[in-house]
C-alpha cells in the first residue's frame, strides 16, 4: 500500500542537512533543505524516532532534533497569535524560557503564525513557523498572558452558528400568538338547514328544537387554554435566554477587564526585566574595575617583592 504523500515544511531555524538513511548520524554531504522550503513526502518510524521520506528520492529528514523537543519540518497549518506584551517578547532558541535568542522579538500588535508546542519546563510556547524560533504564551509564573489567539472570521462565523443552533435545540417551535385557534372544528352537516316540521293531526304548530353547540365550546376553551399555556412557556424561556445573554455579555466583559490587567501586569513585569539588567550591568562594571585594581595590587606586591630580594641579596653580601 502506498503512502500518502503530504507537504512538509522545514521550520528549523538553521535549516537541516539530509539523510542517507532514517538514522540521525547518517548525514548527507553538502548542504540541505532551508527555514521555509517545501518538500513532499511522508512519515516513517524507525524505533523511537520519525523520519519524512522525501517523495522520489532516497533521501531522508529528521521529523525531530536529536533532543526530541523541536520539530525541524512539519505539516500543521499554522495558527494566528498576536503579541499582547507591552514591550514585545524575545525570540527563544528552544522551547524552554530561559534560551533567549539574540536581537529583538515581535512588538506588541504584531502578529506571528506556527503551532502550540509544551516545552521540557512545562511551559507552553508558539513555534513561529517563519523564524523556527520559539515564543512564550506567557510569563514564567503564568499569571500574565503573552500572546493571545486571533480569530479569523470562518471561525467566528463557526462559533455564532454554534451558539444560534444551541439556543435553537433549547427553544421549541413557537405558537401562533393570540387566543384565535388555527383551525376551527367541523361544522355539522346541515346545521344551518331548518329541520323539517312534522305533519301532525293537531291545528297547533311543533316548536323546533336549538341546536346543542356545548361540545364546539367546550373543544375552542380547551384549545384557548393550550395557547395560553404555550404561550406563558414560551415567555418563560425566553427571560431565561435574555438571562443567559446577560450572563455572557458579564462573562466577556470580566475577560476584558482580565485581558487589560494582563497587559499592565505585562508591561510592569517587563519595567522590572529592564532594571534589574540595568543593575545586573553596573555590578558587572564595578566587578570589572574591582578585578583591575586587584591585578595592579598584585603587580605592585611582585615588585616589591623583588626589590626585597635584591636588598636581602646585598644585605648577604655584605656580611660574607
Amino acid at each position: 500500500m502506498a503512502e500518502k504523500v503530504t507537504e512538509f515544511q522545514v521550520v528549523a531555524a538553521r535549516g537541516i542537512r539530509f539523510r542517507n538513511s532514517p538514522k540521525f548520524d547518517d548525514v548527507t554531504p553538502g548542504p540541505g533543505p532551508v527555514l521555509g522550503n517545501v518538500l513532499p513526502g511522508y512519515l516513517i518510524t524507525v524505533g523511537d524516532r520519525q523520519f519524512l521520506k522525501v517523495q522520489d528520492k532516497e533521501l531522508y529528514l529528521p521529523y525531530m532534533c536529536q533532543r526530541a523537543e523541536c520539530e525541524l519540518v512539519t505539516d500543521t497549518k499554522p495558527e494566528v497569535y498576536e503579541v499582547l506584551a507591552f514591550q514585545g517578547v524575545r525570540y527563544r532558541t528552544r522551547p524552554v524560557f530561559d534560551q533567549k535568542a539574540d536581537g529583538p522579538g515581535p512588538t506588541m500588535g504584531a502578529r506571528v503564525a506556527g503551532k502550540v508546542v509544551v516545552g521540557k519546563d512545562g511551559m507552553e510556547y508558539l513555534h513561529v513557523f517563519d523564524t523556527g524560533l520559539y515564543c512564550p504564551l506567557t510569563t514564567m509564573d503564568k499569571s500574565v498572558m503573552v500572546l493571545s489567539p486571533v480569530l479569523e472570521e470562518e471561525d467566528i462565523s463557526k462559533m455564532v452558528d454554534s451558539v444560534w443552533d444551541g439556543i435553537g435545540d433549547d427553544f421549541p417551535a413557537t405558537p401562533p400568538m393570540g387566543n384565535t385557534p388555527t383551525h376551527s372544528p367541523p361544522k355539522k352537516a346541515n346545521s344551518t338547514a331548518p329541520a323539517p316540521v312534522p305533519v301532525v293531526a293537531v291545528a297547533e304548530p311543533v316548536q323546533q328544537s336549538e341546536p346543542d353547540n356545548s361540545a364546539e365550546l367546550q373543544a375552542l376553551e380547551q384549545q384557548r387554554q393550550e395557547l395560553t399555556a404555550q404561550c406563558s412557556s414560551t415567555s418563560t424561556q425566553l427571560e431565561e435566554v435574555q438571562s443567559t445573554l446577560a450572563s455572557t455579555l458579564a462573562a466577556v466583559a470580566d475577560v476584558e477587564a482580565k485581558l487589560k490587567d494582563s497587559q499592565n501586569k505585562c508591561k510592569i513585569a517587563e519595567e522590572t526585566s529592564d532594571k534589574a539588567c540595568e543593575v545586573t550591568l553596573d555590578l558587572q562594571d564595578e566587578l570589572d574595575e574591582a578585578t583591575e585594581e586587584a591585578e595592579e595590587l598584585e603587580e605592585e606586591v611582585e615588585a616589591l617583592r623583588a626589590k626585597n630580594a635584591e636588598l636581602m641579596a646585598e644585605v648577604s653580601g655584605q656580611a660574607m
